[in-house]
């Protein structure tokens, strides 16, 4: 759909448009287009289609405001586990105690739309997400809001991406094999629930000139069909000593694309 954008006295101001191909991929609604106007502080300008528009078409026309006091701040999570809520929170800021009515789209990875309820802050999905991981792609929330301040209305939008996760593997215990001067080698057990790879992303605690610290980081990777461990190899900096410990920064699911956060030591 072609765009115009002229200044009241007939000079065009447009400098950029981006094709719709582009603007769905990042959130906008099929058929969308965008422009880029220069140069029009302190002036009044116009907006035509260069095509006629039947009396009962609708267009949304979001506008950047750059300078604007007035900001929708969405806090939310990026990982959302099995049959839990999505956690999400909005206000406007530069609109202090007034509280923005919300409109709420939200879609799979293949562009299909997601019932919901929404509560106190939680989202809630009235049925079962089928995608698992990021491999597929991210679900999508679309936040609206809409706000009356100092009798000006104040409308946002942000798009906010989701993983849909489900545990497929955990961390058991460790035992350490090789060590060495140089070296020392950690076999993490894995508890799988389901066939795929798996990574793990390892910190080697120990002493160095009696204090104990973060010797190393490592990480690797393998095909699992059961339950078994997984080694990993640290090289040790000069003066390290045990006793050693290990800490789980990380276990990836890297078949369906999942991050299982853990940050924790485990036990031998």
């Amino acid at each position: 759909m072609p765009l115009r954008l002229h200044t009241l006295q007939g000079k065009a101001s447009l400098s950029a448009t981006y094709n719709r191909d582009e603007m769905s991929g990042y959130g906008f609604a099929p058929g969308s287009a965008a422009v880029q106007a220069n140069k029009l502080a302190g002036q009044n300008a116009t907006l035509r289609l260069n095509q006629k528009i039947s009396d009962d078409d609708l267009y949304l026309l979001h506008v950047k405001e750059s300078d604007s006091p007035y900001q929708l701040h969405v806090e939310s999570n990026v990982m959302v586990q099995e049959e839990a809520a999505l956690v999400l929170h909005a206000d406007v800021t530069g609109a202090k105690n007034i509280k923005p009515k919300l409109a709420i789209q939200v879609s799979a990875p293949d562009g299909q739309s997601i019932p919901y309820h929404f509560t106190n802050d939680k989202l809630a999905f009235d049925a079962p997400l089928e995608h698992v991981g990021a491999r597929e792609g991210m679900y999508n929330v679309v936040v609206h809001s809409h706000s009356m301040v100092n009798g000006l209305e104040v409308k946002r939008s942000v798009r906010l991406p989701f993983v849909h996760q489900r545990e497929s593997a955990s961390v058991n215990t460790y035992s350490l094999s090789e060590q060495t001067a140089k070296h020392v080698t950690a076999n993490v057990s894995l508890n799988v629930s389901q066939e795929g790879r798996y990574g793990v992303v390892a910190t080697l605690m120990g002493y160095r000139d009696g204090k104990q610290i973060a010797l190393a980081t490592s990480e690797a990777a393998q095909d699992f069909s059961t339950s078994e461990t997984l080694p990993i190899r640290f090289t040790l900096p000069k003066g390290a000593t045990g006793p050693y410990q290990v800490n789980i920064l990380e276990l990836k699911d890297q078949t369906r694309l999942q991050r299982f956060v853990q940050n924790e030591l485990v036990t031998q």
